[in-house]
């Protein structure tokens, strides 16, 4: 899991044991699983771990998650995938192209603080490492494949 996510196999664990991310008994993982790890560790760059369990727990009850790995599977490679964190609420908005971004941090309710994230690279990069693991049964490292 570390060579394809850059996320340690204890962290993933962590994670898992506070709710935010789902470990298989077999400790087997699905593409889905290693982009919403690829996420909430984007997440966790912003957020506490409470804040972020309470979060992602929320969102993932109102069906937010799932649509969000179902974008990050399908992005194309120069594709456009944000997402929008409304720091005081929690809140969070997906953006797949400028516009939706614009709509996003532009909201004319009032102000507040935002963090937007460049998810699109990351998660291409990273499920392209995890289909070629998938495909090759050989491990991705960040200096190539390991035979």
């Amino acid at each position: 899991m570390q060579a394809i996510t850059g996320i340690p196999r204890a962290t993933w664990h962590h994670w898992a044991s506070e709710g935010l991310v789902r470990i298989a008994e077999d400790n087997a993982y699905t593409e889905a699983d290693v982009l919403e790890l690829v996420i909430v560790g984007a997440l966790r760059s912003f957020l506490g771990p409470r804040e972020l369990a309470a979060i992602w727990r929320w969102q993932r009850r109102e069906g937010f998650t799932d649509a969000l790995i179902h974008q990050a599977r399908s992005i194309e490679s120069e594709g456009f995938l944000d997402l929008v964190l409304e720091a005081e609420t929690g809140r969070l908005a997906v953006a797949s192209d400028l516009p939706t971004l614009l709509g996003a941090v532009r909201e004319p309710l009032r102000p507040r603080a935002l963090v937007v994230i460049p998810l699109a690279q990351h998660v291409i990069r990273v499920r392209e490492a995890f289909r070629l693991f998938a495909q090759t049964e050989q491990r991705p490292t960040p200096h190539g494949v390991e035979r």
